[in-house]
């Protein structure tokens, strides 16, 4: 985005680039290099000023490049000119908060804190009302009362109020305040009692919900709608957009990908991950979802997936549609990666062994499986994660 705005600076980049090539952006060593040229770019004189906006920085991953890194950057950035300003978001996790407290940052660190956020979600709030107005039921004796229960439970928290009215949209406004009344005051209560109303859908709907959950809770990263039956383990007759729906509030669909509403609904279901989605707990669930890739990939991958002709070249290749990969294409890359943080180390090599459906599916379909990776221009990630798990069977041994 700086260098949409000012695209001079491209030439910073465009040196170290001529120098690396496509290399410059793969693997952790992207941030380096393009944290480099950042640098470069702080120092010409030309510079204007510029304000950046990192939203949700506590969800920002922990590994290496990660959290420590962004907060370093965004503290050296600071330092070094006064042209440079950051509004940062972020859960109060005293992690979190202990890192930006440190001397360079604290100088600029202007905090909003839960009282200070009153105004800006009750003005948040006024707006939600707003949209309610003229729908069936939401007069104006209903909508004051909304108001004053809805102030009196957010707790000043964004969050709490967008699930809340996300649950009207589906409610007529006789039934409005009864809703909101039955409704806990805290996020955590609130995502008990929407787990308690997927509990009580009808015949099958609650143990499809609880597999889509686990599964986007235990994916590596947002699944595709065409992913999610695979990847949860759903009928293909089922429209997997319906069971997401009926997830309620605890997922989003975006672009055809389908996010959890917030790191902390992730959490939630991760610190509650037997009672509430699977007894047999996250390991069996990591498992799960490597079994069933292993089933949907041995189903769907065969020789030529996308029917090129011999002699073809990459820069040529344009995906078929519809894409014959879409419904695995998380599964051909990440299937062995949930195999392996299942650390079901006995089981592994049961399986990796000549009667074991692992084998067989390497035995059976190993030249068709790379081929997909190479499709999906993922050769070097599911290489790296197949390595881990035949280690992991032979430590085993």
């Amino acid at each position: 985005m700086l260098l949409v705005k000012q695209p001079y600076l491209i030439k910073y980049l465009r040196k170290k680039y001529n120098d690396s090539g496509t290399a410059l952006f793969r693997d952790s060593n992207a941030f380096f290099a393009l944290r480099g040229a950042f640098w470069d770019m702080l120092k010409d004189p030309e510079l204007s000023p510029v304000l950046f906006v990192v939203d949700a920085l506590d969800e920002c991953d922990r590994t290496n490049p990660g959290l420590n890194e962004l907060i370093d950057l965004i503290s050296v950035s600071i330092s070094r000119t006064a042209k440079v300003k950051w509004i940062v978001s972020s859960r109060p996790e005293v992690a979190v908060q202990a890192k930006l407290r440190n001397p360079v940052i604290s100088k600029a660190l202007i905090e909003l804190d839960a009282q200070t956020l009153e105004a800006p979600v009750n003005a948040y709030i006024d707006h939600k009302l707003r949209a309610l107005e003229g729908r069936d039921g939401y007069d104006t004796d209903t909508l004051a009362e909304l108001s004053t229960e809805v102030r009196q439970r957010a707790s000043n928290t964004f969050l709490w109020v967008a699930l809340v009215f996300k649950e009207l949209e589906s409610v007529d406004g006789w039934d409005a305040v009864e809703t909101i009344n039955s409704t806990p005051a805290g996020l955590s209560e609130l995502y008990d009692h929407m787990m308690d109303r997927i509990g009580k859908g009808k015949m099958h709907d609650p143990q499809r919900c609880k597999s889509v959950l686990t599964a986007t809770c235990l994916a590596y990263r947002p699944l595709f709608l065409a992913e999610l039956s695979a990847v949860a383990g759903l009928s293909t007759k089922i429209n997997p957009r319906t069971i997401v729906e009926k997830c309620g509030s605890f997922l989003t669909v975006m672009e055809e990908t389908v996010f959890l509403i917030h790191q902390s609904a992730k959490d939630y279901l991760k610190e509650n991950f037997e009672d509430r989605l699977q007894r047999s707990g996250t390991a069996q669930g990591l498992a799960d979802i490597g079994r069933r890739s292993i089933e949907a990939m041995s189903s769907i991958l065969k020789h030529n997936m996308y029917d090129l002709d011999y002699g073809f070249k990459g820069e040529d290749m344009k995906t078929p549609e519809p894409d014959p990969l879409a419904p695995i294409g998380y599964s051909c890359v990440f299937w062995a990666d949930h195999l392996f943080e299942s650390g079901e180390t006995s089981s592994c090599k049961r399986q990796l062994s000549d009667d074991g459906a692992e084998f067989r599916f390497l035995k059976e379909h190993l030249l068709y499986w790379l081929e997909s990776l190479s499709l999906l221009g993922k050769v070097p990630e599911g290489v790296r994660s197949i390595t881990k798990l035949l280690n992991m069977a032979q430590v085993g041994s």
